[in-house]
């Protein structure tokens, strides 16, 4: 998760957070193995879930570009025994695939869905 990509791709769920959520702490979780780095971000807000809406054409902020820009991602709620107390928003980044950045700018041309998990 090296360069100017994965510095973005982190960049945006904590940005969401401190806008959105508004929450004193957040936490970011960082898993490396050989073939992929996971990367989750979450806040302990179980109020509006992020991505409510499907990301436009052409659209090139915040978690919408996340979206197109990362491997595979996402939005787990966190639970406690009974009730959500918070979401954290997940992304991958696949070691050997480039990251397909064509995609990523208005080229209204999102990903195939079979690449998203």
């Amino acid at each position: 998760m090296s360069g100017l990509g994965g510095t973005y791709l982190l960049s945006a769920p904590v940005a969401n957070v401190v806008r959105h959520a508004r929450v004193p702490e957040l936490a970011v979780q960082v898993t490396v193995d050989p073939e992929r780095v996971l990367v989750a971000v979450r806040d302990d807000d179980p109020g509006r879930p992020p991505w409510p809406r499907p990301p436009c054409v052409g659209d090139a902020s915040g978690l919408a570009l996340l979206r197109r820009l990362a491997h595979a991602s996402g939005v787990r709620w966190v639970w406690d025994e009974l009730r959500p107390v918070g979401k954290q928003v997940w992304f991958e980044l696949r070691q050997d695939v480039p990251l397909p950045v064509s995609a990523a700018v208005g080229s209204g041309n999102p990903r195939p869905a079979a690449v998203r998990a």
